[in-house]
């Protein structure tokens, strides 16, 4: 199993969030823990939420600081 983990420092921007889903996929992740996301839960539900298939939990900044998100791949862990 392949654990990353990344503070982020806000992924409001498109091409942020490409970059991450391409590090996902080369590194063949299977959790990814992403700090500071500076998401709103509206936000996150535009965004990382409709990623993919995969699973999530997201703990939403307060202002303009923090976020918590991790997303898991259901075909690997169930939760």
């Amino acid at each position: 199993m392949k654990i990353n983990s990344w503070n982020v420092r806000g992924i409001n921007a498109s091409d942020k969030r490409k970059r991450i889903k391409r590090l996902v996929h080369d590194m063949k992740s299977d959790i990814v823990l992403l700090q500071e996301t500076k998401l709103s839960q509206e936000s996150y539900e535009k965004t990382l939420f409709k990623w993919s298939k995969w699973s999530s939990f997201h703990s939403p900044s307060i202002g303009a600081s923090g976020g918590l998100a991790v997303l898991w791949n259901p075909l690997l862990i169930q939760g």
